[in-house]
């Protein structure tokens, strides 16, 4: 686990810190990619379906910026 905090679905995983690291920082990003040449209809239609489901309460919970 490489939150600085414990995720809480993961209750009885240590944190890197907890483990033994002290000190230790990682921010990280996530990506959503396509083809070339994808149909703008279909890249629309993904965009929609991960803009709704990262709005969703389960999905912002459960990122550190929303803690």
């Amino acid at each position: 686990m490489t939150a600085s905090k414990p995720f809480p679905g993961l209750a009885d995983v240590p944190t890197v810190i907890e483990a033994g690291v002290p000190g230790y920082d990682v921010a990280s990003w996530e990506r959503a990619a396509a083809p070339a040449k994808t149909p703008r209809p279909v890249i629309d239609k993904v965009r929609a379906a991960l803009v709704k489901a990262l709005a969703t309460p389960q999905c912002r919970s459960a990122t550190p910026s929303s803690a």
